[in-house]
């Protein structure tokens, strides 16, 4: 009897088994014939069937194989509930930590994604991936697809950090494993181009696309989805990079390929029309872009719901069309639609949602409502703030600083709302609070980076840290070397190799370190700390470059111009002075800069005339941003400045002043730094350390002394440049020496053929003041045969050292001579009071907004000196030893502090002069700046 109903069941299962798999079929079919309605009908019929038997691997087959039908039709609803039934019944089946349980999360993963629910999603993907490289192996395609599928989530929930390391380590994976042409090479090549994108680093992004590109067309032809999809990506490549016509057609040949496939009414269809309609917006044939939007939102609303994340995006979409039509009521409505949706489905703090709300404070503003404009940008500036401190954690200098500077328009808003007439005492400090919070990031990062792997005991990340600098010092002196006697073509192959390593290692390097430092302090110093450590008798101006936005003109209307907030006393109330365009002051920079180079140029000659010019252009430059501020300074002994953008290459106390006198004659005591926040940084007392002298080395073969100490910024074929001698640099490293020697203090010094790259880089540690008094250049980006460099301004100025000149017959692992900024951040100058960089040039690099001069300057900062002394111009060999002698003299024998220290020998240098009958003109005794610790 037993076996006789042993045996009915299992023909009845069976029958079961076969009815729904006939069912499934059937079902399949009606699905191909777009029968969606009719293919549902006998899916739940295939599945009845089956849960009328007893649970079984065919029925969690089944409930995944509809699972994935959904998910190609873009049934998020449908989608999610089988996977999660799928999941489910796998994990009662086989396991927790079964193969088959991982597929099934995978698929749940997809179908969460596909609903918008990136935050859930993650813990799918992150648990099937474990158990897929467990069970199968980290290189299995599987895995690797997994692997893939987390980090393109992990784009969309925010976490654009993570989803690059990942990325990276599934295109790896697939470079070695499964060759090029492979789909999940194409694959990771498409996503990690989706993840760069994000990060502002377009020309990767676009170089990656267009691999994947090529690989699909030449596996699966022109047509196909995947081809739709990777089409997509490079539209929006190209339209953030501005090429507006090329991502057109690339947005349109998507629409036509995912229409042909899927139907008119497929969500894939209405995010390719999204693109294309904001894509004419950017064009201004906003007709066309209503038209293309209108019915992306038609599909995305009936496909996906009125609450999704996609949805939400044509939204904000249409309102962009509609504010730059100057429908500004109409927009403020949509952006409010948007904005509601992408709190609700991505999170308050997800960058897309940052986005939103700071299109809507510009609409608002745009509206006469600028106290809710206000609110609403200062909200995203601090969510932005700290999406950007946990995000460069794991980027290397470059890309940290290409993704810290994209989205600034919440600060232009707050700014422009800062100036305008009216605007209150208490929403300008506002404002200044939030420039306070932000500035210097990056450097902030690097610094706290740097410090961590000097300090640090373990060993492993000083070997990442000595990875990193060998690979910086190779990829520095393949740039300066130029192509040589190989092809054009070699060389860049070499050099992109050598970027790639260098940017490996930097990435493991941020990483491993980021788990062994402090964080870095989220909520920063404030406007309130900074005015409290505010010293007595002192004042705070800080400049900032912004995009002043018009509101009374339609659209977005903006014009780069200078604000400057000024603090004149701890008690005082602060305001925001607005100084004008940024084309006219940086013009007057330039103008000023100019009249600088001509005295250095002309030799001595007409020394009258030319300091006449000078004052000419001074004062110009004093008008528009000294003069503006004054009614607002009360009497003050010292004046601290931080500057931004153009006015960071400006030393203020070379200004001119009435009475044929300069700023440093008759104003407060100056002094730069690179924040605000510097002034509340109450750093320990450094330890008596000796001093480090590096003067005059031997760059051989070129024996003809020079005049000044650096490279023309024309630049010419910097690759065969040679260095002239530098004699006076010798008297200066030994007049610096005995100065400090008559206090009973050690000295190093490092000159001739002893002055190599590799002796400075072992002495500089735990020196109180290191001194370089040798050839300085900084490369414009535009010198021809750096232009593959030219995106790292780090790369592109240095100090020149022992062999420089025989740089290239260097092989691969010796030293080159050249010193680059790129280098120089590793180094460990923790326990530095001073660095001095008595050369040309040495001062100046590419000012980025709010995050000082990309150069030697920002290096040995991030390096840890707590000072540096730098040029701002080619200096003349014999004034600079005469200016060092002033400088270490006030400073280490009479006691004075750095600030008073560079005014004595200013003073002294031009009163010299003077008595002596020569030229008063700025270019011989204003060419160094400090920034930093004024103490």
């Amino acid at each position: 009897m037993i076996r006789f109903l042993a045996a009915t069941l299992l023909i009845a299962a069976t029958a079961i088994a076969q009815d729904s798999a006939s069912l499934k079929l059937a079902a399949d079919r009606r699905l191909e014939s777009g029968d969606s309605q009719g293919a549902f009908e006998l899916y739940q019929q295939a599945v009845a069937a089956v849960a009328a038997g007893p649970e079984s691997a065919d029925a969690a087959a089944l409930l995944l194989a509809i699972t994935k039908q959904y998910y190609i039709k873009e049934d998020a609803a449908r989608c999610k509930a089988f996977a999660e039934r799928a999941a489910a019944l796998q994990q009662r089946l086989s396991g927790p930590d079964s193969v088959e349980t991982g597929r099934a999360l995978v698929e749940l993963g997809l179908a969460l994604y596909l609903s918008g629910d990136y935050a859930a999603a993650t813990p799918r993907f992150e648990t099937a991936l474990r158990i897929l490289q467990e069970r199968l192996g980290p290189e299995d395609h599987e895995a690797v697809e997994t692997l893939n599928r987390l980090a393109l989530n992990l784009l969309r929930a925010g976490d654009t950090a993570r989803a690059r390391i990942l990325e990276e380590q599934s295109l790896a994976i697939c470079d070695k494993t499964f060759g090029p042409d492979h789909r999940l090479t194409a694959e990771a090549h498409h996503f990690l181009g989706q993840i760069l994108l994000d990060l502002g680093d377009y020309p990767a992004s676009q170089k990656h696309q267009l691999v994947a590109l090529a690989a699909l067309e030449r596996r699966i032809g022109n047509d196909a989805i995947q081809v739709g999809d990777m089409l997509l990506s490079m539209g929006n490549t190209a339209s953030v990079a501005g090429y507006f016509p090329d991502a057109k057609q690339y947005f349109e040949r998507a629409a036509v390929i995912y229409e042909a496939h899927l139907g008119p009414h497929a969500t894939r269809v209405g995010g390719a029309l999204d693109n294309l309609g904001q894509t004419l917006a950017s064009m201004k044939l906003y007709s066309g872009a209503r038209s293309a939007l209108q019915r992306a939102l038609e599909i995305q609303s009936k496909e996906l719901g009125p609450r999704h994340p996609w949805t939400g995006n044509i939204l904000q979409s249409l309102a962009k069309v509609e504010s730059a039509e100057g429908n500004y009521e109409k927009a403020r409505e949509l952006f409010g639609q948007n904005l509601s949706i992408w709190r609700e489905k991505l999170g308050p703090e997800h960058p897309f949602t940052v986005v939103s709300m700071t299109l809507l404070s510009d609409v608002l503003a745009h509206l006469g409502r600028f106290q809710e404009a206000l609110d609403t940008a200062l909200d995203a500036v601090s969510i932005r703030r700290e999406n950007i401190l946990l995000t460069v954690r794991t980027l290397d200098e470059r890309q940290a600083l290409q993704y810290a500077g994209l989205q600034s328009a919440a600060m232009d808003t707050a700014l422009s709302i800062a100036v305008r007439p009216g605007t209150s005492a208490a929403s300008q400090i506002r404002v200044w609070d939030a420039l306070v919070r932000s500035r210097a990031l990056v450097l902030d990062e690097m610094s706290a980076r740097y410090r961590t792997i000097h300090t640090t005991v373990d060993p492993s990340v000083t070997l990442l840290a000595e990875k990193v600098a060998g690979a910086r010092s190779r990829v520095s002196k393949l740039m300066l070397q130029g192509p040589g006697a190989g092809s054009v073509a070699e060389y860049n192959g070499k050099l992109e190799r050598g970027r790639a390593d260098l940017q490996a290692s930097e990435n493991q390097l941020a990483v491993v370190s980021a788990g062994f430092r402090h964080e870095l302090d989220q909520h920063r110093t404030d406007y309130l700390q900074v005015r409290k450590s505010l010293p007595p008798g002192s004042a705070l101006v800080a400049f900032r470059r912004y995009q002043k936005k018009n509101y009374q003109a339609p659209g977005d209307s903006s014009t780069p111009s200078y604000v400057a907030f000024v603090l004149s006393g701890p008690a005082a109330q602060a305001t925001a002075v607005p100084l004008g365009s940024a084309a006219h002051i940086e013009q007057l920079v330039a103008d000023w800069r100019a009249e600088i180079d001509r005295e250095r140029t002309s030799l001595g000659r007409s020394a009258k005339s030319n300091e006449a010019a000078y004052r000419i252009a001074g004062e110009a430059l004093r008008a528009a941003v000294w003069d503006p501020l004054q009614p607002h300074l009360k009497p003050v002994q010292r004046l601290f400045i931080v500057p931004d953008g153009a006015l960071q290459l400006v030393n203020f106390e070379a200004l001119p002043a009435r009475g044929g006198k300069y700023l440093v004659e008759t104003a407060p005591l100056i002094h730069l730094l690179p924040a605000e926040r510097d002034l509340a940084d109450a750093r320990p007392a450094l330890a008596h350390g000796p001093l480090l002298a590096v003067a005059n080395p031997d760059f051989e073969q070129a024996a003809v002394p020079a005049v000044d100490r650096g490279v023309s910024p024309s630049c010419g074929d910097f690759a065969s440049t040679q260095f002239g001698s530098l004699p006076a640099s010798t008297e200066e490293a030994a007049a610096i020496e005995r100065i400090w020697k008559g206090r009973g203090w050690q000295a190093v010094e490092l000159t001739g053929k002893q002055a190599t790259e590799a002796a400075v880089k072992k002495a500089v540690a735990g020196k109180r003041v290191v001194h370089f008094a040798t050839h300085g250049f900084y490369l414009d980006a535009g010198c021809p045969e750096n232009a593959t460099g030219s995106d790292n301004p780090l790369s592109r100025s240095g100090l020149v050292l022992a062999g420089a000149n025989l740089r290239q017959k260097s092989s691969p692992n010796q030293d080159d001579g050249i010193l680059t900024a790129q280098e120089v951040a590793s180094l460990d100058l923790g326990q530095a009071e001073w660095v001095v960089l008595s050369g040309c040039d040495t001062g100046v690099g590419a000012p980025a907004a709010g995050e000082g001069v990309l150069g030697l300057r920002r290096s040995f900062q991030e390096a840890g000196a707590r000072t540096l002394i730098a040029s701002l111009w080619p200096v003349d060999d014999r004034e600079a030893r005469l200016w060092m002698a002033e400088l270490y003299r006030a400073r280490f024998v009479s006691g004075r502090a750095t600030a008073e220290s560079l005014r004595d020998a200013d003073r002294a240098r031009l009163q010299a002069r003077r008595a002596a009958g020569q030229s008063g003109h700025p270019f011989y005794w204003a060419g160094f700046v400090a920034v930093g610790d004024w103490r």
